[in-house]
């Protein structure tokens, strides 16, 4: 029931904005709309492409449904919300604002100013996940005590479930980059997706060969296959258990991301290898000196202390807070464009006069 409330006032807190905007909503289906159609037809690659990350993790389930206890099953359950946090704020965001710019710049066949769209949304992702990734791997721990351990959950399963979120994060950057890229593939939708057909049975073999073939979803599917074989290896050969089975989750986020990433760069231009080079070193280098703040602060200042307590919780916090900022004033010194870009964004959002 809380879920289901709080999904209508995700819903209800938009339209007060909408209505002002002139938005009137109107129930009118017109199935011989070829608008609709489309959109009816890019549904189906788009919910299988959508779905894969949510059918490894349920594949992923079954296997630590094997391990003797009830415990790995819910230590994957729950790391794996952790792991959502960072990629709805961020990768979801960044999608949801990228998508529009690039219908429009496909539609104006403006190729370029589409790949820098593209370009500058991965970037920011990477940007803002890169440390989420190793900041969230190294206050796993105390983080997961402070939100989960009380009645039935133990220290024994806030230790197992920090090592499963560890894992998970391996691919936190490249569940990012999924989101970003795969609203990219839409807009410039699937070929032939309204092809003429002899009879229906030919275009409904048309249609499922174009939704097969269709990057993002192709991509999912391999993915699907892999994320099976992986588990298979590292759980039942080299016995990795439930943190295995994490890791292999994070890996084939990453493979998917590489695979679409080299389809839509044949497609666009996303930058020169130099720049990415640049970027990757000064990001990577930030991150790691924010991680190393916060391993230090959790290490010295909650030595022996719990986050049950509201002094644990406060220097949880405050080592979150100290690593972040750190993290921000590297890259502004390193001169990271996306740093630069926030700090302007700040300033004019809480800064005095203009």
């Amino acid at each position: 029931m809380g879920v289901l409330i709080g999904g209508l006032a995700q819903l209800a807190i938009q339209l007060p904005s909408l209505w002002k905007l002139g938005f009137r909503y109107k129930w009118e289906v017109d199935f011989r709309n070829p608008a609709l159609r489309t959109v009816l037809m890019l549904m189906v690659p788009s919910a299988i492409a959508g779905s894969a990350v949510q059918i490894n993790v349920m594949v992923n389930g079954q296997f630590a449904s094997h391990i003797p206890g009830d415990g790995p099953v819910s230590w994957l359950y729950y790391s794996f919300r952790l792991v959502q946090l960072p990629i709805g704020i961020f990768g979801v965001a960044i999608a949801t604002v990228t998508l529009p710019a690039v219908a429009r710049q496909h539609a104006l066949d403006d190729l370029k100013a589409f790949g820098k769209t593209v370009e500058d949304a991965l970037r920011f992702g990477f940007y803002l996940t890169l440390p989420a990734s190793i900041g969230l791997a190294v206050v796993a721990a105390p983080v997961i005590q402070l939100i989960y351990e009380h009645g039935r959950f133990t220290a024994h399963a806030t230790a197992e479930t920090a090592l499963a979120l560890q894992a998970y994060t391996i691919g936190l950057a490249g569940y990012s980059g999924i989101k970003i890229l795969v609203p990219c593939f839409y807009a410039m939708q699937p070929p032939h997706v309204d092809a003429p057909a002899a009879n229906w049975r030919q275009g409904l073999l048309n249609f499922v060969v174009n939704v097969i073939l269709f990057t993002p979803c192709r991509v999912s599917l391999l993915g699907i296959a892999l994320n099976l074989a992986l588990c298979f290896v590292l759980f039942f050969v080299f016995h990795l258990g439930h943190v295995g089975l994490a890791m292999t989750t994070g890996l084939v986020a990453v493979i998917n991301f590489l695979q679409l990433l080299y389809a839509i760069q044949k497609r666009i231009d996303l930058g020169a290898p130099a720049e990415w080079l640049s970027f990757f070193v000064r990001v990577t280098v930030a991150s790691l000196a924010c991680g190393l703040l916060a391993w230090g602060g959790n290490t010295v200042l909650l030595a022996g202390r719990t986050t049950h307590s509201l002094l644990g919780a406060a220097i949880l916090f405050a080592n979150i807070a100290a690593a972040g900022g750190l993290y921000l004033v590297l890259t502004t010194l390193f001169k990271v464009p996306e740093s630069m870009e926030l700090m302007a964004f700040v300033q004019r959002k809480f800064g005095r006069g203009k």
